[in-house]
């Protein structure tokens, strides 16, 4: 779902999306990306969306961001962080070209800036960029209103992916130690470095870790699984590897007919 206010932003046509009444007004957003398909007019139902991943994005077009330098970016980064608990769910989208002439003064979709706006200085635009971030929004920014609507469509879909798998599993070229910190991602990635990794060269990452969930964990059992030439039939396969990636399996570990892996336990 993509909702738009009705409060000055004047955005292009975006197909699919709805307006929604005082949208900036409570969210301080001028516009709502989710991956749900629900109303979103009234706060609750906002912090619905919310809690699914949704994110909130308020549109600087061309010269409004310099006309925004100030009290009227900090109000909407206020009114985020009431509404919205992640960083990746604060957006600032500035839509244009910003540049600096020889003076100092603030170049925006090639035109200098009034000089009666708050952002008539080139310095005061770029520290206005960056006070968000550093505030604790994210910025993104696109380089004419053209693109708005597609950049729309794909943040929508990308956040209807996160929402379906909120942990994506990456596989190292090798083993090493990863610690995601103290971050609050949209979507967690995690390095395996475990007997997946061997595994995934042998079957594929997916039915790696579809045998790692079979098996809870346990490595020696996984591998005691896909060298059985039984399995399928005296062991019951996990959902999505199938007997031919025991073969598979058996043929790249050079496995003889009449031979098998076996779990060893306690040194017996």
């Amino acid at each position: 779902m993509i909702a738009l206010t009705n409060d000055q932003t004047n955005f292009p046509n975006i197909e699919g999306a709805i307006i929604v009444n005082k949208l900036e007004a409570l969210t301080g957003a001028d516009m709502i990306i989710s991956p749900l398909d629900i109303p979103c007019s009234k706060i609750g139902l906002i912090r619905e969306h919310i809690a699914n991943k949704a994110i909130l994005v308020q549109v600087k077009l061309g010269a409004d961001l310099a006309a925004s330098v100030g009290e009227r970016l900090a109000s909407s980064l206020i009114k985020m962080r009431e509404v919205a608990p992640a960083q990746a769910q604060r957006v600032l989208l500035f839509v244009g070209t910003l540049a600096c002439n020889s003076e100092g003064r603030a170049i925006i979709d090639g035109r200098e800036v009034d000089q009666l706006v708050p952002g008539v200085n080139y310095w005061a635009c770029q520290t206005s960029l960056e006070a968000w971030s550093e505030r604790g929004g994210v910025v993104t920014q696109l380089s004419r209103v053209g693109l708005l609507a597609e950049w729309c469509q794909r943040k929508e879909k990308r956040l209807k992916e996160y929402l379906a798998n909120p942990t994506q599993f990456f596989y190292p070229d090798k083993p090493e130690l990863f610690d995601d910190g103290d971050s609050d991602p949209l979507q967690i990635p995690i390095k395996i470095n475990d007997w997946r990794v061997p595994m995934s060269y042998l079957i594929g990452p997916k039915k790696a870790q579809a045998l790692y969930e079979a098996v809870e964990g346990h490595g020696g059992f996984a591998f005691d699984v896909m060298s059985d030439p039984a399995s399928g039939i005296s062991v019951k396969l996990p959902k999505g590897v199938y007997k031919s990636d025991v073969e598979k399996f058996r043929l790249r570990m050079n496995l003889k007919a009449d031979e098998k892996l076996e779990v060893v336990t306690n040194g017996k």
